[in-house]
């Protein structure tokens, strides 16, 4: 059930992170919290495998992860989901270029919102392969960007989870 949970720990820090830090609105809210709630239903089975394999994923499973996003976006659409916001964040939530929140579409803020939530959560999560790195670990490993300056989304997810 790694899916599960990891879909429902990111959406509620995202949430709180949206809310209690960077003041969105309840709309923008409520379709973040839906876009991370909803971010891998593509790969559910194939998330809650890789949990368990004691093996780095195969080049099949890293193509389905590449690609899951994508696939995704069309079956939310085919679900009804138009709204333009939760699908940019479902579809960009891996590939979200560098940089801060502000100049973004809000689809986008979104997007590195879920990233930076998802690599947390991911990073505190046992699985088969590796223990759960340390939280101060895994916290630092979001609040810093790929140039090791605060990023601003991660930074709202450490202030959101209680440390300031």
């Amino acid at each position: 059930m790694y899916s599960t949970t990891h879909a429902m720990l990111v959406s509620v820090m995202c949430g709180l992170a949206a809310r209690e830090v960077l003041g969105w609105s309840r709309q923008q809210e409520q379709v973040l919290c839906l876009a991370a709630l909803t971010m891998s239903l593509g790969m559910t089975d194939l998330q809650d495998r890789l949990a368990q394999q004691l093996g780095a994923p195969t080049a099949r499973q890293r193509q389905q992860i590449d690609e899951h996003a994508a696939r995704l976006v069309k079956l939310l659409q085919k679900a009804g989901i138009s709204d333009p916001e939760w699908l940019d964040a479902v579809r960009h939530h891996h590939g979200v270029p560098r940089g801060s929140l502000g100049p973004r579409t809000p689809g986008m803020r979104m997007a590195r919102l879920i990233q930076r939530a998802n690599m947390l959560g991911a990073r505190l999560a046992p699985r088969a392969l590796r223990t759960p790195t340390s939280p101060a670990v895994a916290m630092q490993g979001s609040y810093f960007d790929e140039n090791h300056h605060v990023h601003e989304a991660g930074a709202a997810l450490i202030r959101a989870v209680g440390i300031r």
